[in-house]
């Protein structure tokens, strides 16, 4: 049969192995939560990304909002002091239009 001895060996190396395998299947959970960890990461990392170039885009869009109000503002100047000026005008003839019947 076998000794007390051989016994005893077999049941370390029997705790060993199941130690062994708790380490093992400690260490692959870890792997697994570290790659979870990873792959957040990289989601995270995409969805600033995808952020900043929102922020770019309606960045540029405002810019361009405002370009346009200043055109259609520089537009609308324009017109308001070609209007005044044909109503001077318009006024320097009507004057030149009065004088002309009071001479007559």
């Amino acid at each position: 049969g076998e000794t007390p001895r051989s016994e005893a060996s077999e049941s370390v190396k029997s705790g060993f192995s199941v130690k062994k395998h708790k380490i093992t299947r400690e260490l692959a959970r870890l792997i697994r939560i570290q790659q979870e960890i990873d792959e957040a990461r990289e989601k995270e990392r995409a969805t600033l990304a995808n952020l900043r170039d929102r922020a770019r885009f309606l960045s540029d869009a405002i810019a361009r909002h405002k370009q346009g109000q200043a055109t259609v503002q520089a537009t609308v100047t324009e017109l308001q002091d070609a209007l005044a000026g044909a109503e001077r005008k318009e006024e320097a003839l009507r004057r030149e239009l009065d004088c002309l019947r009071e001479s007559a």
